[in-house]
């Protein structure tokens, strides 16, 4: 019968974690809009729907240039200044704004906004939803995915030595003079010279990034993988107060979760 895992403490990772790439995960709320349609029912729909950031205004849909029209234009008098039912949509203060679908790369949909010059158009997601993420916030969620990326192996996603040595210091200080223990399981990954020399580099990677991907999802909530060297696995976590006479079987049940899981051909 297999032993239970540990339960480990919760405990911030000081090493950045991945962020989600996708330009729709950064986008606000948006509605699309015809540009003939009254002004008064766009301007209704700014001043009614407080959480709606930005009307998109297409007459086709499937077009990748359009307008915005931002609720930081938008001011409380449009409603009596395009009351009449002879404004339209089209009449109001928009601006030009370059359409892209929600599930494109935040650094592609960087490199497409950069191609527009300055001052930089606004991005405008289509999507099941459509979306607004004005330049600015590309560019600040662009800078975070770099800083993260730093952080991280490019190989296998996880922490790098670097951000694992970060981790390593912040827990040390921070679990000084307590119960808590600091346990730190490593594994190795034999021949992967022998991968690398037969099969080439990046097959000797795509070993790397799937006995990772095992141990990380063997790893029980609370722990953190790095990725220290060529083959080298980190595995780290913060007991919370255990009686000694537990600590050894409870590091040894984790020790043979993770064997298995790296060892396990996929």
């Amino acid at each position: 019968m297999a032993r239970p895992l540990p339960s480990f403490v919760e405990v911030p990772v000081v090493g950045a974690e991945p962020t989600s790439a996708a330009l729709g995960s950064i986008a606000r709320p948006a509605r699309l809009v015809r540009s003939g349609a009254p002004a008064s029912h766009a301007v209704r729909m700014l001043r009614d729907e407080p959480g709606l950031q930005a009307l998109v205004v297409a007459d086709d849909p499937q077009a990748d240039a359009v307008s915005a029209l931002t609720r930081d234009r938008f001011r409380p008098d449009l409603g009596r200044e395009f009351g009449s039912a002879f404004r339209k949509v089209r009449h109001l203060s928009t601006s030009p704004a370059v359409v892209m679908d929600a599930d494109t790369p935040l650094l592609t949909a960087a490199s497409r906004l950069a191609e527009h010059g300055s001052p930089l158009p606004d991005v405008v997601v289509r999507g099941q939803d459509w979306g607004w993420v004005p330049a600015g916030d590309l560019l600040d969620h662009l800078v975070r995915t770099f800083r993260d990326a730093a952080a991280c192996d490019a190989v296998s996603g996880v922490m790098n030595r670097d951000s694992l040595d970060l981790t390593l210091e912040a827990w040390c200080s921070s679990i000084a003079h307590t119960p808590n223990r600091l346990v730190a399981v490593v594994l190795r990954a034999e021949g992967l010279e022998v991968v690398n020399e037969i099969a080439g580099r990046a097959a000797g990677d795509v070993v790397v990034a799937q006995v990772v991907a095992q141990i990380v999802t063997a790893a029980p909530p609370g722990a953190f993988v790095g990725r220290v060297g060529g083959g080298e696995i980190v595995v780290l976590g913060v007991l919370p107060d255990t009686p000694p006479h537990r600590v050894g079987s409870e590091v040894e049940a984790l020790r043979q979760a993770l064997m298995g899981a790296a060892s396990t051909p996929t």
